[in-house]
């Protein structure tokens, strides 16, 4: 296994179709350019690290709370950062009381109250091992992103690319977030392919580009992003009121 880890460059050239397509690619494109989305409703710690609200937080004091008076990630930031008008903490208080004793803070809830705290916020973590931010540099080199010089990125330190918490971080080492996140930063400045003319996802979408104005007309895009089922339990919750 060792000679084929997820450190290891010669295996894992490639990205998984969930974080390379035109969805993907989309999706973060909108997220670096929104003037309220996680990397804005967030909170840089002294540690470095950045806690961010989850899109589906956001998107739940929009849809099923009383929704901040102006569209501004400062506005936001005071919705989670503020009592509750039940006397209970905030919703950024509870979720870092969760984290600092999990078991404790658990053990009252659902399956699906645990769920929904699990995905209102996450951490974004600065990458300071030089062989994982070379890996993860020769990823995005590789597949065709455009990328500052790696010398000029070991310059940036904590403000360099960084890791996430989420699910899909933990599952394919590179998500929307870290990406959206890097190009805000300036970082990556280009995407491998224009996402609208995109055909296709992962690997295929690699190959299929190359001669997608040979293509019909009438080929189109096929991968939609899941929509996160709506949480049956009615205790308090971030998306929730």
């Amino acid at each position: 296994m060792n000679a084929k880890s997820i450190e290891d460059v010669k295996f894992g050239l490639a990205f998984n179709k969930h974080v390379h397509s035109s969805v993907f690619f989309l999706q973060v494109a909108r997220m670096a350019k929104n003037d309220v989305s996680p990397l804005t409703v967030s909170w840089a710690l002294k540690s470095g690290r950045v806690l961010f609200a989850s899109l589906n937080t956001i998107k739940g004091l929009r849809a099923r709370c009383s929704p901040p008076l102006e569209e501004n990630p400062a506005a936001f930031r005071k919705a989670l950062t503020q009592k509750l008008q039940d006397g209970l903490s905030s919703w950024r208080e509870q979720y870092l009381n969760i984290t600092k004793d999990p078991a404790g803070s658990c053990e009252d809830m659902d399956f699906d109250e645990c769920y929904s705290w699990g995905i209102s916020f996450y951490h974004l973590t600065p990458i300071r091992d030089k062989v994982y931010l070379l890996d993860l540099y020769t990823r995005l080199m590789h597949v065709g992103y455009k990328v500052m010089d790696f010398v000029s990125l070991l310059g940036l330190q904590n403000k360099g690319f960084m890791s996430c918490e989420c699910q899909t971080y933990l599952h394919r080492a590179f998500c929307v977030h870290c990406c959206a996140d890097a190009v805000r930063k300036g970082i990556i400045t280009g995407f491998p392919f224009n996402p609208a003319t995109l055909i296709g996802r992962g690997a295929e979408a690699v190959r299929t580009s190359l001669n997608a104005s040979q293509r019909s007309p009438c080929a189109r895009l096929f991968f939609s992003p899941r929509t996160p089922s709506r949480p049956r339990s009615t205790a308090a919750r971030p998306q929730t009121c």
